[in-house]
């Protein structure tokens, strides 16, 4: 994995540099290079690059996006991992993604939709 990381932040920095921030290849390579970091038991580096990603996915693609709602999901499980249960009740509080169980399922890609009963869960265990 040490390897897979280095590689994988070297075609992020590329990516950035040539095709913006904001680019979904870009944001693809911030996400693949979190879930390396949390494999890795990076989970604050893994943190700051999930906030990230939102953060663009939010202004990009808005709230009800998948991405944006795959993105939310991915930050709250380092949330959980970490055991910050505060910024766990923010993130669904203040992103689509603690609405995912009463978004419809045409709205929504495949992967999502099994998400809704555990965000339905969440909410019950963390008082929303």
């Amino acid at each position: 994995l040490p390897a897979a990381r280095t590689m994988q932040e070297q075609v992020m920095e590329i990516r950035r540099r040539v095709l913006g921030e904001e680019h979904p290849d870009t944001l693809g390579s911030m996400n693949n290079l979190a879930g390396t970091l949390w494999a890795q038991g990076d989970l604050p580096a893994a943190r700051t690059l999930e906030e990230q990603v939102l953060t663009i996915c939010r202004r990009v693609l808005g709230e009800e996006h998948p991405h944006t709602l795959g993105s939310a999901w991915n930050l709250l499980q380092t949330l959980l991992q970490i055991g910050d249960t505060e910024s766990c009740r923010t993130l669904l509080t203040e992103t689509a993604l603690g609405r995912l169980p009463e978004i419809a399922d045409e709205r929504l890609i495949g992967e999502l939709i099994p998400l809704k009963p555990q965000i339905a869960e969440l909410r019950l265990i963390l008082g929303l």
